[in-house]
């Protein structure tokens, strides 16, 4: 007999259960951590989001399923991201990158665009 879903999760349990291909079968630790620490997420969008992955021609070539490992991972990676949607921002805050162009290279390493020597004969 599968776990009481909790009241607060039945929308997210729902939505994955009718697209998780059999592959979802949580527990009751699940629905704990899942309520516990993602409560301020909007499970039942991440929860469209992960089956909409799911169907994407990487997951499929991965063979990634909708398994509790999976979704839990996925949650992490949402509450750490801004915008809730791990697979669509970068983990490098864009503050750290920098634009680089060919003068600022060389700039950097005159060493790495200096001509090659001539020809060397060995005797």
């Amino acid at each position: 007999m599968p776990p009481a879903v909790p009241g607060n999760l039945a929308g997210f349990d729902e939505i994955l259960r009718d697209g998780g291909n059999g592959h979802y079968d949580p527990s009751p630790a699940f629905y704990r951590k899942v309520s516990e620490k993602y409560s301020k997420l909007d499970l039942e969008e991440e929860a469209l989001k992960v089956l909409g992955w799911l169907k994407s021609e990487k997951a499929v070539k991965l063979k990634r399923t909708c398994n509790s490992a999976f979704i839990l991972n996925w949650l992490k990676n949402a509450s750490r991201e801004g915008d809730h949607n791990p697979m669509t921002t970068s983990a490098r805050p864009q503050e750290y990158t920098i634009p680089i162009n060919m003068q600022t290279a060389r700039e950097a390493a005159p060493w790495a665009f200096a001509k090659p020597p001539g020809r060397v004969r060995h005797v």
